[in-house]
């Protein structure tokens, strides 16, 4: 009798497991599409038309920043990059040289990547909007060591790697690259040094390196299948990144291109031919034209 009186009862207990989980996958199922129709409806609505700068809609820009010192006042951001985003998903990657000389207000001329040291990301946003007309008013400062994190999260990263590239990375003990060529697979110490070569050439070529390693990580997340890579990686990301792009907003943002966004492109300002460099008050600097260099970034973004 008591055998029979529990049977019931157990039945029940499964059946109503079973339903709840049965609501658990129907409500994430219904939260993504509702995410994946918010970012293609609430971001056109946001993005289109005019902005309140007057310059052209369509897109977002946001200011990448990346140092080996996250979360130290007195750090340089020796990565600058704009990363503009359109309603189609479209990703454009413009770097800022970090040896442009520019002038920040109580501390004279300087090097654009000293903004961050003496205002934070505020400051860095207002130079680069005020030397090179744009409206940015979201940033994401990443830790060079929390991107290693995010790349070995997904698998590592295929870029393409010279000879020379790879003796300099090699300098380093540990994680040896055994071979050079197109299509290579890095880990994240191996792509963190890749990121960082410059003496084999110039700074130039850095960022191009840069902007080649933050293409190829978006294209491993989107070709990534694995629930559980995924969920490493926005764990990573989330530990390595500070921005003031709410997680609704960075949501909307990385549906938008995650699912349907197109090839990313890739521009460097100060543009060749636009610039003088050299020794200038005992410290080498870059100094551009200024306005040339702003119709070169809008035409680049903007078309």
């Amino acid at each position: 009798m008591f055998y029979e009186e529990r049977k019931p009862r157990r039945r029940r207990k499964r059946k109503s497991c079973l339903g709840r989980l049965i609501k658990l996958c129907l409500l994430l199922a219904a939260a993504y599409v509702v995410l994946t129709i918010c970012a293609t409806s609430t971001l056109s609505g946001l993005m289109s038309g005019l902005t309140p700068d007057g310059l052209p809609g369509g897109w977002r820009n946001i200011l990448l920043l990346g140092s080996d010192q996250v979360g130290n006042g007195s750090a340089r951001t020796d990565t600058i990059i704009v990363a503009s985003i359109s309603t189609g998903g479209q990703v454009k990657l413009t770097s800022v040289m970090r040896d442009t000389l520019v002038q920040l207000e109580g501390h004279g001329a300087q090097k654009i990547n000293a903004a961050y040291t003496f205002g934070g990301a505020q400051v860095a946003m207002d130079a680069v909007n005020q030397y090179f007309g744009l409206n940015i008013k979201q940033y994401a400062l990443i830790d060079f060591q929390g991107f290693a994190q995010m790349v070995d999260a997904v698998g590592g990263v295929r870029v393409d790697v010279t000879k020379a590239e790879m003796q300099a990375m090699n300098q380093k003990s540990g994680h040896k690259l055994k071979e050079y060529g197109s299509d290579i697979l890095l880990d994240g110490t191996q792509a963190l040094r890749y990121a960082r070569i410059r003496k084999i050439d110039s700074d130039y070529a850095r960022t191009g390196r840069q902007r080649a390693l933050l293409q190829a990580l978006l294209e491993r997340v989107r070709q990534c299948k694995n629930p559980a890579q995924l969920l490493a990686f926005a764990q990573a990301a989330l530990e390595a990144v500070q921005t003031n792009i709410t997680l609704p907003d960075m949501a909307l943002l990385a549906a938008r291109v995650l699912l349907h966004g197109g090839e990313m492109t890739q521009y460097r300002v100060p543009a060749e031919g636009t610039y003088e460099s050299g020794i200038l008050n005992g410290v080498w600097s870059i100094r551009p034209d200024f306005e040339a260099n702003q119709k070169l970034l809008r035409q680049f973004i903007y078309g």
